[in-house]
């Protein structure tokens, strides 16, 4: 990733973003459900993740059928059809609520000939979720939002990009890195970089990312996080932004904060998150 290609962030408190997020989070539901209804199940539930579009600054499913996808724009938390390469119907989804969503979405897809992912078929992950961002009454408040919301989308772009420079220089590894994806469970963009085969439990692996934050982060942060987990005395200092987090996980955590606050934002998440790989790779 260039420097050219980082859009600025901060005009925003990182730590203002929490309610663009929660409203995003209960938006990108309707692309899971659509996946699960639509796409071949893969293993670990990959058919349901999604990619970032810089083309519409947007999170993508896979394709539901030949040449048909759907896409979240996040900064303004609109729902479009791309067919043929080109979002070809939209729906804001600033002053509605998931039930007119649904209804817009089932027939959209059903002019598609595919099948309407609706609240009854229910999502895997559904309890581990709070019901503000599962529940069938969600209303979505974009105009009181959308210079958090427009934020938020550039952390992800920003993100994709150097998470796409990272599995770059680490492609000689076997198993090696995977698709850098977004996961509409926890709401992260990551790629995981496997250095064994076999049980991921046992496995060897490293997943570098970045959430939106959650209940450990009330913000955006970059992660990187060795599996298995070192016991905490064998981390080693981090040069620049960044610090260990061992409560709930172990990672080297740089906060959406700390990036905010560099001079040169892009080159400064891109070395943590570098330097950070190297110490795990080295830690396993």
């Amino acid at each position: 990733m260039t420097n050219e290609s980082w859009k600025p962030v901060g005009a925003v408190d990182p730590r203002a973003l929490t309610e663009a997020r929660l409203q995003s989070h209960q938006a990108l539901q309707w692309l899971a459900r659509s996946a699960y209804a639509n796409v071949a199940p893969l293993p670990g539930d990959a058919h349901a993740n999604l990619g970032w579009s810089n083309v519409y600054r947007s999170l993508m499913t896979r394709e539901l059928v030949s040449d048909i996808a759907l896409g979240l724009r996040l900064r303004d938390l609109t729902l479009f059809v791309e067919r043929d390469g080109a979002a070809s119907v939209a729906m804001s989804l600033d002053g509605t609520d998931n039930r007119n969503a649904g209804l817009w979405l089932a027939n959209e897809l059903e002019q598609c000939d595919l099948t309407p992912g609706t609240f009854e078929d229910g999502l895997p992950y559904g309890e581990d979720l709070p019901l503000r961002v599962t529940g069938l009454d969600g209303s979505y408040r974009v105009a009181d939002h959308r210079s958090q919301l427009s934020e938020l989308s550039d952390w992800f772009g920003n993100a994709h990009g150097v998470l796409e420079t990272i599995s770059a220089e680490n492609a000689e590894l076997e198993p090696g890195p995977s698709e850098v994806r977004c996961w509409p469970h926890h709401y992260d963009i990551a790629t995981l970089i496997s250095l064994d085969t076999g049980d991921a439990e046992r496995a060897r692996s490293i997943g570098v990312g970045l959430s939106p934050g959650d209940g450990s982060y009330d913000e955006p942060y970059f992660y990187v996080s060795p599996w298995p987990y070192p016991e905490a005395e064998k981390l080693p200092a981090l040069p620049g932004i960044g610090s260990w987090n061992t409560e709930g996980f172990v990672a080297a955590v740089a906060t959406g904060s700390e990036i905010a606050a560099a001079t040169d934002q892009g080159a400064s998440a891109l070395q943590f998150l570098q330097h950070a790989v190297t110490a795990c790779r080295k830690l396993l």
